[in-house]
């Protein structure tokens, strides 16, 4: 992401953990008997459903729906489930291995973060990064220092940082302290 903002109205960001990388190439069920968990999860979602209903503004029963947009491939469909009675607190992007391309998974989990970008065009571009690549490469510094201050909150260690960076309207969020 270069040096420029003119495009970008909100980022949201989650480190990606084995389990995660896992949903993208549907293999993650644990047990034979089951198909695993096919869905990104935030939480809490008294945060992050302003954020994903500004990225995605279609809602059919109570599903925001809309597409991602990618470099190289055709858009995919993407639908962003509400909380549920047993996982009230969370919102989840469902079915990620239809949504994300194969070719665009990365092969590991070790320092991976997921930025999805929301530009001034209403389109919405997943995009995979580090936090080396934050430290490093020429990152926007409104975006580079509140992923990087998200990453580095204290929070307990079962807790997957996430965020977002709402450059149009300003402010951010960060699930840590």
């Amino acid at each position: 992401m270069a040096d420029t903002m003119s495009n970008v109205k909100l980022v949201i960001y989650k480190k990606i953990v084995d389990g995660d990388l896992r949903k993208f190439s549907a293999t993650s069920n644990d047990q034979p008997s089951g198909g695993g968990a096919r869905d990104l999860r935030f939480s809490p979602a008294g945060e992050f459903m302003a954020a994903f209903e500004k990225m995605f503004p279609h809602r059919e029963n109570n599903v925001l729906y809309g597409h991602f947009s990618w470099a190289g491939y055709d858009s995919t469909e993407v639908f962003i489930h509400p909380p549920t009675n047993s996982r009230p607190n969370e919102i989840r992007i469902g079915r990620v291995h239809e949504c994300f391309p194969a070719g665009v998974i990365p092969d590991s989990a070790r320092d991976c973060i997921l930025l999805l970008i929301l530009d001034d065009n209403g389109k919405v571009w997943p995009h995979f990064t580090s936090e080396h690549s934050l430290r490093t490469d020429n990152w926007h510094p409104v975006v580079k220092n509140a992923i990087l201050e998200g990453l580095g909150a204290r929070r307990g260690e079962r807790v997957t940082p996430m965020g977002f960076i709402n450059i149009a309207d300003g402010g951010s969020y960060t699930n840590g302290r």
